[in-house]
């Protein structure tokens, strides 16, 4: 046994935990049951290199591996939502501290056969775990601010209609104005006088051209095309007000297309950032009127009546107004079920970060009955040996993807009985993942062994969640004065329990 070899160990086994899944924040991991299975296969093949090259004699498959094994794959899949829905600092914060104070109880009392530890200062000792009890209530405070990453080929983009030219639907004045005229066209811009301006006006579904001008401009938005549109529009009046009735039409008309695609443009870009707004587009009364709105004045240019279009202008206006008012009640919703839908990630997040912290505490556990049975059954003073440690290393890797290959079978039976396609991550992110979980365990188990369970699984509990606050505070997870202040609260509540708990032990 050496205490240095043990701290030693115990640091980068620290390190390489903090950094485990890293790789996980990158790319999507869909359902995870995939991805756990990747990463498992990584932990089975890092676990097996490197046990056949330092083992100095035969490799064994040991019981109490296989349960560790199983333990903790149980709790890796569960660690994926947890990350995921809380961040990395956060998710991982929580799952250490249970994981932690799990451990803690387990060799404080002897519990479920471990052998009981004796403290030199156990009030000390148990004043660490409720400064760690209460970091994890200053924990449940934080909220970060977390962004899926995009799937490639996938998500809301996919239910979406494809995009068209900006031109697509403008009418055929504005978007065609270099097409040859037809005998019509001409027979109509020789037929629209000053005397036929004139009678249009006075119609009793026609519009004034100034009411036409304020139709148009009235209610603009600040993107460029409506800024456009709007000095069209004027225009268009000043053509009108002329005596030229053609320019004034195509350039009235023009407004009207441009209006139309820029609220298009800007409900499909809602729709893109809510996934209410699409329902609420594809009503059938919303969706009646956009796009009747849309042929009609099509309609109407193409016949190059200036009164209609007039009119039309107006209803453009209304139906724009429609929509404004759709999209604005629709964005109160989606904040509301945006707000809600974020405390049920948390909620979710939070338990997962529960369950796998109470599954990786016991999952050390076989690793310590594995040494006292080691110590027993051999002479007295008997030490286990680094092959000893190495074979449970390999054994606790294939327990680890016995279990994430029961649980993916499980998933994917579940998955056909309901028609659902399993997603594929990319492989070589939870591989890595795997790879450094199997180094970090092989060192934690040496410094198990050379320190024993208080220090060296304190360290290696409280040691990921500074790296991986670190991580957290780089990406930008932890947001806002509040959050950082609780937040470093926590760490430093979780900080101290460990040295207290380390002193008095």
């Amino acid at each position: 046994m050496s205490a240095g070899r043990g701290y030693g160990c115990a640091f980068l086994a620290a390190v390489l935990y903090g950094v485990q899944y890293t790789p996980v924040k990158a790319y999507p991991v869909y359902d995870g049951s995939k991805f756990q299975w990747f990463m498992s296969a990584g932990i089975a093949f890092s676990g097996l290199v490197p046990a056949l090259i330092l083992s100095s004699g035969p490799l064994y498959v040991i019981p109490y591996g296989i349960l560790g094994g199983a333990l903790w794959g149980t709790a890796n899949v569960l660690v994926i939502p947890t990350v995921k829905f809380l961040g990395l600092g956060v998710g991982f914060a929580m799952y250490h501290a249970i994981n932690m104070a799990v451990g803690y109880a387990i060799g404080r009392f002897g519990l479920l056969g471990a052998p009981k530890e004796l403290a030199r200062h156990p009030a000390l000792r148990d004043g660490g775990l409720w400064l760690l009890l209460i970091s994890l209530a200053f924990m449940i405070f934080v909220e970060p601010e977390i962004h899926d990453p995009v799937e490639r080929g996938s998500g809301d983009d996919a239910r979406m209609p494809p995009r068209q030219n900006s031109e697509s639907h403008l009418p055929a004045v504005a978007a065609g104005r270099n097409r040859a005229p037809n005998k019509a066209t001409r027979k109509m811009d020789l037929l629209l006088s000053a005397a036929a301006i004139k009678r249009h006006d006075a119609g009793p579904n026609s519009r004034k051209p100034g009411e036409i001008s304020r139709a148009l401009s009235a209610g603009q938005l600040e993107e460029q095309s409506i800024n456009a549109g709007a000095r069209l529009a004027r225009q268009g009046y000043m053509n009108w007000r002329r005596g030229f009735a053609k320019g004034a039409l195509e350039t009235s008309s023009g407004v009207v297309g441009v209006r139309a695609q820029v609220h298009k443009d800007r409900v499909l870009t809602n729709i893109r950032n809510s996934p209410l707004l699409w329902p609420l587009y594809e009503q059938a009364t919303v969706r009646t009127r956009y796009r009747g709105m849309i042929s009609s004045v099509e309609l109407l240019v193409d016949d190059r009546d200036d009164a209609e279009a007039a009119g039309a202008a107006a209803a453009a206006h209304e139906a724009s107004s429609l929509l404004d008012r759709a999209t604005g009640k629709a964005r109160d919703d989606a904040k509301a079920s945006a707000r809600a839908h974020k405390r049920r990630r948390f909620a979710v997040g939070g338990a997962c970060g529960l369950v796998a912290g109470l599954l990786c505490g016991i999952n050390m556990l076989p690793y310590v009955l594995y040494l006292q049975q080691q110590r027993t059954r051999n002479f007295p003073g008997y030490e286990p040996s680094f092959d000893d440690t190495l074979c449970f290393f390999f054994s606790q890797c294939f327990g680890v993807f016995v279990a994430a290959t029961t649980l993916l079978a499980l998933c994917a039976a579940a998955a056909r009985l309901a028609r659902i396609e399993l997603k594929s991550p990319a492989v070589w992110p939870p591989w890595v993942a795997g790879t450094l979980w199997s180094a970090g365990f092989l060192l934690a188990a040496v410094a198990v062994a050379d320190l024993g369970m208080a220090q060296a699984y304190t360290y290696d509990a409280i040691g990921p969640v500074m790296i991986s606050a670190c991580i957290s505070f780089v990406c930008g997870e932890i947001v806002g004065t509040t959050n950082t202040i609780v937040f470093l609260v926590a760490l430093a509540l979780q900080a101290a329990g460990v040295i207290a708990i380390a002193t008095g032990a």
